[in-house]
């Protein structure tokens, strides 16, 4: 395969076979891979953006076909990465203020589920079922199983942006703590 002089291949994680991996670096094209090898957790967010397509190969096993390490390149070829923002891991005011200025949250974490919430930002909750029923009785937070083909997936962010739940106050009206001190003080009177 003759590849164009400005096209380079990013190539992440480590070759498995040896006798693979050396057949492939005699090829003539090698000299064209940028080998990154293994990229910790907090430098994954930065391959996509050196990158505008990518191919992910690995082996039928259980923690593979789980983990699903391909989400990033499909979410590329999907043409989803020109509204997303991918960041390495942060701290939770700038995940809050992130939170705060998104179109929606993908997510399956609880704890994201409701502060996507209270931004009153719409949440697809990537999992099966959530600890928090009442997010998606309100229309607040989508369910949608991880399980689904990826075209689904897609379906369920893309319409689930600028679409908002109804109001409601499933966690109390935000005056707790004048019922408690009301309380407190009639014990005392």
């Amino acid at each position: 395969m003759a590849l164009l002089d400005n096209t380079r291949l990013n190539l992440v994680g480590r070759f498995n076979d040896e006798e693979f991996e050396a057949r492939i670096r005699l090829s003539a094209g090698w000299s064209k891979v940028n080998e990154l090898g293994f990229v910790k957790r907090n430098d994954v967010a930065d391959v996509p953006g050196r990158s505008r397509a990518g191919i992910v190969t690995y082996y039928p096993v259980p923690n593979y076909m789980e983990a699903q390490p391909n989400k990033l390149f499909e979410y590329m070829s999907a043409g989803l990465l020109d509204g997303l923002t991918i960041t390495k891991p942060l701290g939770y005011l700038d995940t809050m203020m992130l939170m705060k200025n998104a179109s929606a949250v993908a997510t399956d974490s609880g704890g994201i589920q409701k502060e996507a919430y209270f931004h009153q930002v719409p949440c697809i909750t990537l999992r099966d079922e959530t600890e928090w029923s009442e997010l998606v009785e309100l229309g607040w937070n989508r369910l949608c199983s991880p399980l689904l083909g990826d075209g689904q997936i897609v379906n369920c962010v893309t319409q689930s942006i600028g679409r908002h739940g109804k109001s409601g106050t499933p966690y109390g009206g935000g005056d707790a703590a004048v019922k408690i001190i009301d309380h407190l003080l009639s014990r005392f009177n």
